[in-house]
């Protein structure tokens, strides 16, 4: 396993880190082009049902993999320390079938409630199908993603996955457009599913090519039991956090029919996106140097991590709040709602609480490598249940701003309980370094 040179072993170079970030911040930009695009040229109607769809393609995303794919983040890299070769092939293996597994059969399910449901119009309905149908290439690009992190090139899962998949949806859905002339919002979400298919073949080769060449050669030793157990805090958290995201969207456009209503709360998600592109670049760049001083018991490195990585941060949170508070009608206005007072609020609510959570968005991956995870769980289990009754209570006096302020207020308390349960464990060790992890 390749170092930098640093005392103390694996290290992320704030330069790398910088990188992540920026192609992060350039893939949301493709995605936000792709939003425009579909609010400006097929109308709020479609563009609503391009947005549940969307919602309900995270929702599911977060569940397929089964916690597996984050997991493999904190496994490998310790796996491959150790040179236990055959345990990490057999993981790679088994995340592979088992997520697939998963993927049918929750797409199966979803398409057949949505056929079979009625809830929705023939536009939604037909976006909700799309989105059934890119679900098992989503899950395993997801997974693939993260394998190809916990090898050690971040870098290049960023790339292909904030980059190369929106370039490819982008060129999917204008080859539509300019090949049938007039779509609906389901062909947007179609055109992510080219994306999706495109990047797993990417990132299986990148798997193939980077993992040490005495993984392969190996004979594959599966644990099943024991890796779904111990994945299931990160399929716990991911799944609260998917249900906080994308419960405020698929919630307001049940409580609130108008499509107004929906598209200018997924306006104020979409500006915002680059909050939590951050978020995730970053806890990609610093969750395999984390995985690896949890590994070796140094606990002070682990103080370095969360100092380097808010050296950059606090900066770029900087300018998205200046960016954001300061000019909300003009970045509404890109997608004609510039007018809406509804769009303007929720994009100033979403941006304050994106900040916070940026800040603290380390904690959580901590917990989930270490052993305090049922603190979380219960946390993240509180503030579904917080963000459900504010829904329910604002959304009919406010609409999309209420949607915005039920789901700012959830992610606060939780990221904020988060810090203090990491803060505390840490603390704990590093007093008691001798103690089992």
């Amino acid at each position: 396993m390749k170092r930098d040179g640093n005392e103390g072993g694996d290290t992320v170079a704030p330069v790398r880190v910088w990188q992540i970030a920026a192609t992060a911040v350039c893939g949301h930009a493709l995605t936000l082009s792709i939003s425009i695009l579909v609010a400006r040229r097929l109308g709020i109607e479609q563009f609503e049902a391009y947005a549940v769809s969307a919602s309900a393609f995270l929702l599911m995303v977060s569940v397929a993999p089964l916690g597996l794919d984050k997991y493999s983040v904190r496994i490998l890299p310790a796996l491959i320390e150790r040179r236990d070769f055959s345990r990490a092939h057999g993981f790679i293996r088994f995340g592979i079938r088992a997520i697939l597994g998963s993927a049918i059969v929750i797409a199966a399910g979803g398409g057949i409630a949505v056929w079979l449901g009625d809830r929705f119009d023939s536009s939604v309905t037909a976006a909700l199908i799309a989105s059934c149908l890119a679900l098992p290439a989503g899950a395993l690009a997801h997974f693939c993603m993260e394998v190809t992190t916990a090898l050690g090139h971040e870098r290049r899962a960023t790339v292909v996955f904030r980059l190369f998949v929106p370039i490819i949806t982008l060129a999917a859905f204008v080859l539509m457009i300019l090949m049938w002339g007039k779509v609906a919002g389901a062909a947007a979400t179609a055109a992510w599913g080219v994306g999706w298919v495109c990047a797993v073949a990417i990132l299986a080769m990148e798997i193939r090519r980077s993992a040490p060449a005495e993984l392969w050669t190996r004979t594959p030793q599966a644990e099943p039991g024991g890796w779904v157990s111990d994945a299931f805090p990160f399929l716990a958290y991911r799944g609260v956090l998917a249900l906080l995201s994308q419960s405020s969207i698929l919630m307001l456009s049940i409580m609130d029919p108008s499509p107004k209503a929906v598209g200018a709360y997924a306006v104020a998600v979409a500006v915002t996106a680059p909050v939590v592109a951050l978020l995730t670049a970053t806890n990609r760049a610093y969750g395999r140097r984390l995985s690896i001083s949890l590994e070796r018991r140094d606990y002070n490195a682990i103080y370095e991590v969360r100092r380097a990585r808010l050296r950059w941060a606090i900066p770029a949170i900087a300018g998205m709040l200046i960016i954001s508070l300061a000019f909300p009608r003009q970045l509404t206005g890109l997608f004609g709602l510039q007018h809406s007072h509804d769009a303007v609020a929720s994009l100033r609510i979403l941006a304050l609480a994106g900040a916070f959570t940026i800040i603290f968005s380390l904690a959580p991956t901590y917990i989930k490598f270490t052993g305090a995870r049922r603190l979380m769980l219960v946390a993240g289990a509180g503030a579904v249940l917080c963000q459900s009754a504010l829904l329910t209570a604002l959304v009919p006096l406010w609409g999309a701003t209420g949607a915005a302020v039920a789901h700012g207020s959830a992610m606060v308390a939780m990221y904020g309980v988060f810090a203090l349960i990491a803060w505390r464990d840490l603390l704990r060790r590093r007093v008691m370094p001798r103690q089992r992890d």
